[in-house]
């Protein structure tokens, strides 16, 4: 388990052992935004304007690259390598691991766009929240942006609701569609990577946290609330109905 520490001794907590029997906490004093590895076996995490590698029971830590302040980070699903994204005048989203880091360059119209809510595909495809306006007289945008393994790069989805969320990525077991929020009351929904049209899963809730099966078959959301009343409840499988 990994997490963050606030308070006169801030940076990335990390728990190692079993739900029942956790270990203590260890503190790696400065670090912000810590992402487990796929094994569980290291932590990513940002320290000093540096991307770092760490095994989670503890021992040398290793520098990957530089890492601007906010950037959002995902491992790949078989742990060899990692993205981030940044804003800046080059506009790439990085990918680091063994070998040269690979550049994807994004739209120049992105350059003031904030990044967030990296997640990376089976399929080798990147998906992020990206956030833009300045939020005066209802220009903020937030969209679901995905890069496929090529490079290719297109909006998948725009947030009806932005000023109240972002939208958070969530693949389904084989890359082909991810989930994310419908926008404030509205539910989930299932947003192809590909051709296709994207389908309600939920509607007239709050959902949240949504987890698919390893046969892509069923969906849980482990935190949802009513639209009118938000009133919490308990994790709902639901079928998608455009999961293969």
């Amino acid at each position: 388990m990994v997490g963050l520490a606030v308070g006169p001794q801030s940076g990335v907590q990390v728990w190692t052992g079993t739900p029942s029997s956790l270990s203590a906490a260890r503190l790696v004093a400065g670090g912000s935004s810590p992402v487990l590895s796929p094994d569980g076996r290291s932590v990513a995490y940002a320290y000093r304007g540096e991307l770092r590698v760490q095994p989670v029971g503890g021992g040398a830590a290793r520098t990957l690259t530089q890492l601007p302040t906010g950037s959002p980070v995902a491992w790949s699903p078989t742990g060899a390598r990692i993205a981030f994204a940044r804003r800046g005048r080059d506009h790439p989203a990085a990918v680091v691991g063994k070998g040269p880091v690979r550049r994807v360059t994004l739209p120049t119209s992105w350059a003031h766009s904030v990044f967030a809510a990296l997640a990376w595909s089976s399929a080798n495809g990147l998906a992020f929240s990206r956030t833009y306006g300045n939020g005066k007289a209802g220009t903020l945008k937030n969209e679901l942006d995905y890069v496929d393994a090529q490079g290719a790069v297109r909006i998948l989805y725009r947030n009806p609701t932005p000023y109240s969320s972002r939208e958070e990525p969530v693949f389904s077991p084989d890359g082909s569609q991810i989930v994310v929020g419908a926008g404030e009351g509205r539910g989930l929904v299932a947003v192809p990577t590909g051709l296709g049209r994207v389908t309600p899963l939920t509607t007239k809730h709050f959902d949240s946290d949504p987890l698919w099966s390893p046969d892509g078959e069923w969906l849980a959301s482990c935190a949802r609330s009513r639209a009118a009343r938000r009133t919490s409840g308990s994790c709902a499988p639901t079928p998608p109905a455009c999961a293969s």
